[in-house]
């Protein structure tokens, strides 16, 4: 799922 893979390595980037 790499989808949730930056989910997880960078949230950060998520909200922003």
């Amino acid at each position: 799922n790499i989808d949730k893979i930056p989910l997880v390595a960078c949230p950060v980037l998520v909200i922003h």
